[in-house]
């Protein structure tokens, strides 16, 4: 009985190390869309609470990402990636809905664990960077000129990290398609500045944001 256990042993070590001996490093390109909710704690930036319903600062978040890999392993890859990232606050102010957007570009290293060589794996992504901000807008409060009726909204730019983990679907050899859930921080400072009375308010953000990504890899 021993002998067949270690048999059956040697067996399954020979083939682990065959597997890992006949890796050949390889590069895939990556892409993904996300959508979710970031949230702050920190009270909005303006000069006056009474105009603002809520205590804490609410967004919606669009993401695009592409990343290149570098896999190192069956279950490990590392690569940088950026994309394109959207984050829209609806604010209801002097009785007045408007949409404020901040686009951003983001630069940042990623590692990825697929954690079974197998069709269906779970996976995690880890990735670590930078969010610029690339423009925001400027809108209307009131269209009857009264004073404060042209105000600029602008998340800067500021540290990001993001996890995302899920299902990764393999297809085809070097092709697999990833959905999960990912949050993701970005430190920044949020402003408004009042164009015809020279004033601006700010605060200091920390900003999460919970969404659902869908993934592509070829």
């Amino acid at each position: 009985m021993k002998k067949i256990l270690t048999i059956i042993l040697l067996l399954a070590c020979s083939t682990i190390y065959a597997q890992q001996s006949s890796f050949k490093p390889r590069f895939s390109n990556n892409v993904s869309f996300g959508f979710g909710v970031a949230t702050s704690n920190t009270d909005v930036a303006f000069y006056d609470d009474s105009y603002d319903d809520d205590d804490d600062t609410y967004l919606m978040g669009l993401q695009f990402d592409y990343v290149g890999l570098m896999h190192i392993s069956p279950k490990v890859g590392l690569g940088v990636g950026t994309g394109v990232r959207q984050l829209i606050n609806f604010e209801d102010y002097f009785d007045n809905t408007t949409t404020l957007n901040n686009y951003f570009i983001p630069l940042y290293a990623q590692a990825r664990f697929r954690f079974m060589d197998r069709k269906v794996s779970p996976y995690l992504n880890v990735s670590l960077g930078y969010n610029f901000n690339v423009g925001s807008n400027s809108e209307d409060f009131f269209d009857d000129g009264d004073s404060y009726n042209d105000v600029k909204y602008k998340l800067e730019s500021g540290v990001m990290g993001n996890l995302s983990g899920g299902a990764s679907i393999r297809f085809k050899r070097n092709m697999a398609l990833q959905v999960g859930p990912y949050l993701e921080y970005q430190r920044t400072n949020e402003s408004f500045v009042y164009d015809n009375v020279t004033s601006e308010y700010n605060n200091d953000l920390d900003l999460f944001q919970f969404g659902l990504k869908v993934g592509f890899s070829f």
